[in-house]
């Protein structure tokens, strides 16, 4: 889970408070911007991607969900720069996997 979710940062950015944290990861695990991503990509709309792909990085970031930040990062970029790099997008999908299922242990470990 390590490489997924840094807790002490994310609990830290939150003053300790485990309540919020746990409910804000369960916000990220259950929404809709992973989906709405594959949408903007499957209509070939890079803009909505990358700012779709904004919002996940910003979810990322404030929950210290350390991999699927650093990867949502340099996608929005290239998306924003036009560029479709499909090898990317599987890391992300994979991160987003990993990353979720790290969440969902976090939430049930948190109570």
């Amino acid at each position: 889970m390590a490489n997924y979710i840094d807790e002490e940062t994310g609990l830290g950015r939150l003053q300790g408070n485990k309540g919020l944290y746990k409910r804000m990861l369960n916000l990220f695990v259950s929404s809709k911007e992973p989906a709405a991503f594959e949408e903007a990509l499957a209509d070939n709309n890079n803009e909505q991607a990358s700012a779709v792909m904004h919002s996940i990085k910003g979810i990322a970031g404030n929950l210290a969900l350390t991999s699927l930040f650093e990867i949502s990062s340099v996608l929005m970029t290239e998306l924003k720069d036009g560029i479709v790099n499909t090898d990317l997008i599987e890391q992300y999908r994979e991160s987003l996997k990993n990353t979720t299922a790290a969440a969902e242990e976090l939430m049930a470990r948190l109570g």
